[in-house]
């Protein structure tokens, strides 16, 4: 209800005692200055204990298809799964996950009405590797595009 509310992302890092990535994860990921920041920043964190052989978490695991771990998932307010992290990844790799969780959260529809609104570079890169990870290279190309010719084009006219 929070995250609705909020209009947050829920992470929830699947863990089990035995697995040595998760601890990394817990002990040297997450607190890490920059990705503490972003989680900070709209996620609201949550553990969930997955371990087949207590039978702890197993149906949390079978709903989500947490077919291994780590694992963590990304909800948006709604309850929807919107990105998947299925491995560990060091701290400035888990970044990009976090902003690639930010970007999908987001209906298509309303990033291109982001980009027309107001083109920033941020707003069009955030289209174009939307459309470039889901398969679209067009589309991503000329939102690219878009984004150089909007950052470095007028800076350089007149030169």
């Amino acid at each position: 209800a929070r995250a609705a509310e909020d209009d947050a992302l829920v992470m929830v890092d699947a863990w089990a005692v035995w697995c040595m990535p998760c601890k990394l994860l817990e002990e040297e990921v997450f607190p890490e200055a920059r990705v503490a920041a972003e989680l900070a920043r709209g996620i609201i964190p949550m553990r969930i204990e997955v371990d087949v052989n207590k039978g702890v978490g197993t149906d949390c695991g079978r709903e989500h298809d947490v077919s291994g771990l780590p694992m963590v998932l990304f909800f948006d307010g709604s309850g929807r799964v919107v990105h998947r992290v299925e491995s560990y990844l060091p701290a400035p790799l888990f970044l990009d996950e976090i902003a690639w969780a930010r970007i999908v959260s987001v209906p298509l529809e309303e990033l291109e009405a982001r980009a027309v609104a107001d083109p920033t570079g941020e707003n069009l890169l955030n289209l174009a590797e939307r459309h470039r990870r889901e398969g679209r290279p067009e589309e991503a190309a000329r939102a690219y595009r878009a984004a150089f010719e909007r950052s470095f084009l007028p800076a350089t006219e007149g030169r």
